[in-house]
């Protein structure tokens, strides 16, 4: 069963990372969040996958305008509302557009993560492709 704490963080997570995404992007960065819980590697409740050091900028990224933002919203926002929505509807899916992902970036706005491109110097292996939804790419098997 999953916390309203948890929707709630979740929530505000989506808000921060694809609110100005179609809902189609949304869903699919609501799936990343749902195959990372799967997978146990970033904890096994979606606020512990969604707060996990390093994962969502707006999270951990002291400047990152989201932080204010997401922590800003009042409970009965609309967005946020609708954003727990989705993340219910997800977490009930039993297709997933994203393939698996574990990963997505939008290449518009950063430079190309080393996981996706790889490293075999470093011994870094690129991450699978699983295609590109709104404005984000996305990608599974990141070591």
């Amino acid at each position: 069963m999953t916390s309203n704490f948890d929707l709630d963080v979740a929530g505000r997570t989506l808000c921060q990372e694809a609110r100005g995404e179609p809902l189609s992007g949304q869903q699919a960065v609501a799936h990343v969040i749902k195959n990372r819980l799967a997978s146990g590697r970033w904890g096994r409740s979606l606020s512990s996958v969604c707060l996990w050091r390093g994962q969502f900028s707006g999270w951990y990224v002291p400047t990152d305008p989201n932080f204010a933002y997401a922590c800003g919203l009042q409970d009965a926002d609309p967005t946020l509302a609708k954003m727990r929505v989705l993340m219910r509807e997800v977490l009930a899916a039993k297709s997933d557009p994203t393939k698996g992902a574990t990963h997505y970036v939008n290449l518009s706005i950063v430079a190309t993560p080393i996981w996706v491109t790889g490293d075999k110097k470093r011994g870094i292996v690129p991450a699978t492709p699983c295609g590109k939804i709104g404005a984000h790419s996305f990608f599974k098997d990141v070591k």
